[in-house]
């Protein structure tokens, strides 16, 4: 884990995971929902960071770590975050990568839901 992204997703999935089981534990949450909530604080956190340090000299969160984040299940802060302090809007090469993440997990979950769906109405 030498990579600046390793050291950083490490670090996020740590801290989500650890959060994951507070929030269920605290506020007896399914884990599924626990971990959308943990995932999308730190993805938020994460964006607030990156942008904090685009205008001074301190590490940057790698692109690959921000959309790795989103693809995890922190999609709606990731998109809230952008919009609200304009980051990672202008670059297009990042906003391809994340509208296709984006576009996968709509595949999946209508995906999932007509064919888990179909079961739950027998």
């Amino acid at each position: 884990m030498s990579r600046p992204h390793s050291r950083y997703l490490g670090a996020a999935l740590g801290l989500t995971v650890a959060l994951t089981i507070l929030i269920e534990w605290l506020l007896k949450l399914d884990w599924l929902l626990s971990w959308l909530i943990a995932i999308n604080l730190v993805t938020g956190a994460a964006y607030l960071y990156d942008k904090v340090a685009a205008g001074s000299d301190r590490g940057r969160v790698p692109e690959r770590a921000l959309l790795f984040l989103a693809l995890a299940g922190g999609t709606p802060v990731a998109f809230v975050t952008m919009r609200l302090i304009r980051h990672k809007t202008a670059k297009q090469s990042f906003q391809l990568r994340f509208w296709l993440i984006v576009l996968g997990q709509a595949v999946l979950l209508a995906g999932s839901y007509f064919l888990v769906k179909p079961r739950l109405d027998s």
